[in-house]
């Protein structure tokens, strides 16, 4: 996701560097302010998730389901954005070249995989997030049942 955001903010920078003066600055700075909240997001949203399965609670479950909703937003805000009209080199085919044949392309915007791809994750997070949990419990459980079958004895002694 994060490569994902890095291609969103890069699109706005090269219109921002193309086109200094250009009548788009507005919806390229909302672009370049966006794609870096998600950034921020993304990065205390790793941090909750890996501290939710260490010790899961309500409230960090709760606060998971914010920074989603959050970047789901901000991921929207993003994909209703005018374009700015940056668009991806085509590559040259060589062969077409050589035989002569005709070497058009349809041109397409640089943003338009990387937003779908960030909005993808983030529809696809809560499952992911929920399965996650399901694995755990079932470790948990397992943990429990084999402890259960094998106890240690409690005078048990390490041999080193």
């Amino acid at each position: 996701m994060a490569y994902s955001l890095k291609s969103v903010s890069d699109y706005a920078r090269k219109y921002l560097n193309d086109n200094p003066n250009g009548s788009a600055q507005n919806r390229a700075l909302i672009f370049l302010e966006n794609s870096a909240a998600q950034l921020s997001n993304l990065h205390h949203l790793t941090l909750l998730r890996q501290s939710y399965f260490n010790n899961p609670d309500k409230e960090t479950a709760e606060s998971i389901e914010l920074h989603l909703q959050t970047m789901q937003t901000l991921a929207e805000a993003i994909q209703s954005q005018k374009r700015l009209g940056i668009y991806a080199e085509a590559e040259k085919d060589q062969m077409a070249a050589l035989m002569g044949w005709s070497n058009e392309q349809s041109r397409t915007e640089d943003w338009r995989e990387p937003i779908a791809q960030v909005s993808s994750l983030i529809s696809r997070y809560p499952k992911e997030l929920d399965n996650a949990r399901k694995f755990t419990q079932l470790k948990q459980q397992g943990q429990i049942a084999a402890y259960r079958k094998h106890p240690k004895p409690a005078n048990a002694t390490r041999a080193d």
